[in-house]
Formats: C-alpha cells, sequence, structure tokens
C-alpha cells in the first residue's frame, strides 16, 4: 500500500511538473482511477515512487525486536520490518550510523551496487595488479570486484571491492574458489580441498606482488 501511494505521489507530481492545472490531490485520484478503470489498459506510468523505512541494524540482524518506522504510515512491527527490507535487498539504502552512548551521527550515506568514483580509485590506487597470485593484468585492465557479492549482501566499499582480471574473476565464481578480503587490500584464496593462499598489498616503492 506504501509503495502504491509512493507510485501515486510521483505519478501526480511529475504531471504538475509538466503544468497540468489539477491539484496533487485530484491528480492522484485520477491517476488512480485510470489505474482501475477496465476500459483502459491498466498500466502503471513508469515512475519509481520512494518507500522510506526506517529501522535499526540490530532489528535486521535479528538481535532486537525494535520496530521500523514507516514514513507516511507510522511504526511497524520487527518482523513485517526485516521482510521490507528483505524484498528491497536490491533497493538504494541510506545508512546512519549513531554513536550509542551521545545518539550524535556519526556516519551517514548510501548504499549502492556501483562504488563511488573516489572508492573506484582508491582500489585501482591500492590494488594496482589482479589480485590473484603472480597476475600482473594492470587494474586498469582488469573488473573492479566486489569480494563478497552485492547479490549476497556485499557492500560497494573499498573494504569489500578488489581488482582481479578477466580471468580470475570467472575463477572465483565458476572455478571452484572462494575469496574473501580479511582486510582492505589483503586477499585470500581458498579451493575446497582446504589450499589457502594469500594475496598481501603490493609495496608502492617495490613494484606490485601477488
Amino acid at each position: 500500500a506504501a509503495a502504491a501511494m509512493a507510485h501515486l505521489n510521483a505519478a501526480a507530481t511529475t504531471a504538475k511538473a509538466g503544468g497540468d492545472h489539477r491539484t496533487l490531490d485530484q491528480l492522484r485520484t485520477d491517476t488512480l482511477l485510470d489505474l482501475l478503470d477496465p476500459t483502459t489498459d491498466g498500466r502503471p506510468a513508469p515512475l519509481a515512487g520512494t518507500v522510506e523505512l526506517t529501522v535499526p541494524l540490530t532489528t535486521l540482524m535479528d538481535l532486537a525486536e525494535d520496530p521500523g518506522d514507516l514514513h507516511g504510515y507510522g511504526p511497524v512491527i520487527a518482523d513485517l520490518a526485516r521482510q521490507m527490507a528483505e524484498r528491497s535487498r536490491r533497493a538504494r539504502w541510506t545508512f546512519s550510523i549513531i554513536d550509542p552512548v551521545t545518539g550524535g551521527l556519526n556516519q551517514h550515506g548510501t548504499t549502492r551496487r556501483r562504488p563511488t568514483t573516489e572508492d573506484a580509485a582508491h582500489v585501482h590506487a591500492r590494488d594496482r595488479t589482479s589480485r590473484a597470485k603472480v597476475c600482473r593484468t594492470p587494474a586498469r585492465h582488469a573488473d573492479l570486484d566486489h569480494t563478497r557479492d552485492w547479490a549476497h549482501g556485499g557492500p560497494s566499499t573499498v573494504d569489500n571491492l578488489g581488482v582481479l582480471c578477466r580471468h580470475h574473476h570467472r575463477m572465483k565464481h565458476e572455478g571452484g574458489w572462494t575469496l574473501r578480503q580479511i582486510q582492505p587490500g589483503v586477499f585470500v584464496w581458498s579451493r575446497p580441498l582446504h589450499h589457502h593462499y594469500a594475496v598481501p598489498p603490493p609495496n608502492i616503492h617495490n613494484g606490485p606482488s601477488g
């Protein structure tokens, strides 16, 4: 229901900005009636409304039962908030890190599949070459890969990104290897038969390592 209302708001606002002289309430109502009219095709306009859900991280991690807050609706129980968040895993989220003692804001940002230009440049400068043993493919000719896949909840942050050539990128996904980044720039490759090897950051003064 909140998503449907967000869609109606987006459609009304767009029509208003385009010069429609009806009020926003009239535009919302007419949009809803158009969608319900059996003589029309019923297809909504290609607009995406935004649903604002605020929920503590401890609730999302199933460590607490504090309710979330759905903007424009009010409190929602913890279980419903977790269900909404799970269905929106691929959506863009904003996050705020609050000091538990003072209540002050420590950090605020936005989750995104693609890293920021600054973070991408940082990882390229840090890794310099594909982060597989003895691989010398330069970063500019390699992929910027999520160590923990985005689809599995991996963030687009410098401690979860690394440079991989196309061959080693495929090896990670299809070759039976797993890759962990135990600290920013330090990668550990593992095979099912318990073979492991670590790839430290390159020594900028002495040239790439791997």
